[in-house]
């Protein structure tokens, strides 16, 4: 086994090198799919996936394509169409864990990254199903009322009658050139009608700094 292991290292290493990912930069990745995928390095990216049509016409099917594309499209197609941007939220993961930075030992960790979601985040800084609930009511999950919460390890589930919203953080480094982390965070988004469906790729940036957190959708 361990044979086994040291020859497959050099080929690991080397798709690594064409991504430009550093190896030491897996132990700030939360989620275990996205951390298969980074491992995975070169393969993950070329790999075939669900072709997906783009607003511009252009048909793409693996992380290569849809990235030199422009990513993060709005599709074309059907409602149905919709679920298979899912496939291509690890594209866009890639794409930002390769030029982030690891974490700092005296970085801001969370006791529960659902918790700081469900009560810091402003659910007004991003686009969401949930924008149009937050007249009268305060920015984040947990100020509105009749809404069910529920906080997993590194994320929040928010079902309401019609709709569900998922957040979960999949990954933690720097993205940008000041001292406080960032964390990258999965967005899933559906009416529970079927007619809507939206998965984004979100960066919380800065969330050592008091008060709310803010997200942003992730531009390639």
């Amino acid at each position: 086994m361990l044979r086994t292991t040291l020859l497959l290292l050099p080929l690991l290493l080397t798709a690594c090198s064409t991504l430009g990912l550093s190896g030491n930069r897996d132990s700030f990745i939360l989620n275990e799919r996205l951390a298969d995928a980074y491992e995975a390095g070169e393969y993950t990216m070329r790999r075939g996936r669900a072709p997906l049509v783009m607003s511009s016409g252009r048909s793409v099917d693996n992380c290569v394509a849809y990235l030199e594309a422009g990513g993060h499209p709005e599709v074309a197609g059907d409602v149905n169409s919709r679920i298979t941007p899912a496939q291509y939220l690890v594209c866009d993961t890639m794409a930002a864990l390769k030029d982030a930075r690891p974490l700092e030992k005296d970085d801001y960790r969370p006791d529960d990254y659902g918790e700081a979601l469900k009560s810091r985040l402003d659910l007004g800084s991003f686009q969401s199903s949930v924008s149009r609930t937050l007249e009268g009511a305060g920015p984040t999950l947990d100020e509105i009322e009749g809404l069910r919460v529920a906080v997993t390890e590194h994320g929040v589930v928010a079902d309401a009658r019609d709709w569900v919203l998922e957040l979960r953080t999949v990954a933690v480094g720097h993205l940008d050139d000041n001292n406080r982390p960032d964390w990258l965070v999965w967005l899933h988004d559906e009416s529970n009608a079927g007619m809507y469906r939206a998965h984004r790729l979100l960066i919380v940036p800065d969330v050592g700094a008091e008060g709310l957190l803010r997200a942003v959708r992730y531009q390639p």
